[in-house]
């Protein structure tokens, strides 16, 4: 492959994506830690509580787990007080999972200040350049095979 400024910037993208998600790993991790849970516990609280009425086969979907796994999962984070499980009104069978509130509270005061500054940074940005990001972004996300929010 000829070395071009177009490849140097392709690879400088994958770059700073790798970088990227090692810092949301980071940030996964300090979640984890303050409530002692592991990266799965971590990664399933963290949709429970960004989620209204997350079920368990989303949890599933979003964890690319078991069934079996994610009851693990909830028994877990059910004992730590984390979140609960109420009757899903939509399928008397199922459930839908919540968070605790102190759970939601805590989550929050990690994740605010990380959602204000990719707010600012992206604010600052002139409209083309954010639609071109928010282009490339969903692009990226599709190509991974992650489903728009709405669809999951």
């Amino acid at each position: 492959m000829t070395d071009t400024p177009s490849s140097r910037r392709g690879t400088d993208v994958v770059e700073e994506l790798r970088q990227l998600m090692t810092g949301f790993r980071g940030l996964e991790r300090r979640i984890g830690d303050h409530f002692e849970l592991n990266a799965t516990d971590t990664a399933a609280l963290e949709i429970i509580a960004r989620v209204p009425g997350t079920t368990p086969s989303r949890l599933v979907a979003d964890l690319n787990v078991s069934r079996g796994a994610v009851t693990f999962v909830l028994d877990r984070l059910e004992a730590a007080g984390l979140i609960t499980r109420e009757p899903n009104p939509a399928d008397r069978r199922g459930v839908v999972l919540r968070p605790s509130p102190a759970a939601v509270a805590d989550v929050r005061t990690i994740m605010v200040g990380i959602g204000t500054r990719l707010q600012a940074h992206f604010a600052a940005l002139p409209p083309e350049h954010q639609d071109a990001v928010l282009d490339f972004l969903r692009e990226v996300r599709t190509s991974f095979g992650v489903p728009e929010p709405d669809q999951r």
